[in-house]
């Protein structure tokens, strides 16, 4: 099992937050079960403004982002971690859901399984992580319930708690893959196969979704249960 995470600020070591992150890649790089952790964040990454559609769907990425794509598609669990700016995702947890907006016509992650983490001072949490939750299951990612965490008044027991939580629920997720599913899926996983149909055979996004099988199946269920029993070559 590989992991792939996103923290989406830069990794400051007298920060609250980035003790948490750091600590939590520790925690997973420690579990028998897991054989790979990628955490990526502000530090180690740069990502290009997306300006319009066209630079979303370019085939013309630059070499990181194909790196990141790379290292996500390897990866059976996702955690994106956001830190809360005015009850909303971070700056940069933004430009890294741009870089990657078209997987949500194209549901290429079907068959992962994600999880959102909010970080705050106070409150805002719940914003965020509807937000992420929401946009991962746009990706096709069955999604754990999302994880909240107010910093200010936390303390290291506490955190160690949640790491824990955080830890056991993700290493256990592979065993109730098939309850993850949700209706929201079903439904957009039919309207992107209505839409993109129509779409001319040589657009990015239709080559995608027909690459992933997304023409094959009748159900989003369908696709998931196909794509647990034949990874694609990302995952092989």
């Amino acid at each position: 099992m590989n992991v792939f995470i996103f923290y989406g600020n830069k990794l400051d070591e007298n920060s609250k937050s980035s003790k948490l992150v750091h600590n939590l890649e520790s925690h997973l790089n420690s579990n028998k079960k897991i054989n790979k952790v990628f955490l990526r964040s502000m530090d180690n990454t740069q990502f290009d403004f997306m300006s319009n559609w066209k630079e979303v769907i370019s085939y013309e990425m630059n070499s990181e982002k194909k790196v990141v794509k790379d290292e996500i598609m390897k990866s059976d669990i996702i955690i994106i971690i956001s830190p809360v700016y005015l009850h909303n995702v971070s700056a940069y947890t933004k430009l890294f859901l741009d870089n990657f907006a078209s997987w949500s016509h194209t549901m290429p992650l079907i068959g992962k399984i994600g999880m959102a983490i909010s970080l705050s001072s106070d409150n805002g949490n719940k914003y965020v992580d509807e937000y992420l939750t929401k946009i991962m299951n746009y990706w096709g990612i069955l999604t754990l319930p999302s994880v909240s965490i107010c910093l200010s008044n936390m303390q290291e027991l506490a955190i160690s708690s949640y790491l824990r939580f955080i830890e056991e629920e993700i290493v256990n997720a592979e065993e109730n893959i098939d309850n993850l599913v949700n209706v929201h899926q079903e439904k957009m996983y039919k309207m992107n196969q209505s839409i993109l149909h129509e779409y001319p055979e040589m657009h990015p996004e239709r080559i995608e979704f027909e690459k992933n099988g997304g023409f094959e199946f009748q159900t989003f269920r369908e696709a998931l249960i196909n794509r647990k029993n034949h990874r694609n070559k990302y995952t092989k």
